[in-house]
């Protein structure tokens, strides 16, 4: 099964995904209304930043090749910098 990449999300699927994602978003922030002349509720603060960042957030959705689902590249990157730090005594 890892050998077989999916290059891309049927329309239908990422349609049917993306509208339960702003669905959600909308029903957060319904019931956790807008606070006027105070504090935002910590509650609020999650789905405002996932409305306020969807772009961000589904990123891995607009194309599947360009951008890694996983953060696997960054770490491989860094794990040759961590035993050196070890050895040079800087951990």
């Amino acid at each position: 099964m890892r050998a077989r990449r999916i290059t891309e999300i049927a329309p239908e699927a990422l349609l049917l995904h993306l509208n339960a994602f702003h669905h959600g978003i909308t029903a957060g922030l319904s019931q956790h209304p807008c606070a006027a002349g105070r504090k935002q509720s910590t509650a609020r603060n999650p789905p405002e930043r996932l409305r306020d960042q969807a772009h961000a957030v589904l990123r891995f959705a607009d194309g599947l090749r360009h951008v890694s689902f996983t953060n696997r590249c960054g770490e491989r990157a860094l794990r040759p910098v961590k035993p050196q730090l070890k050895i040079s005594g800087c951990h």
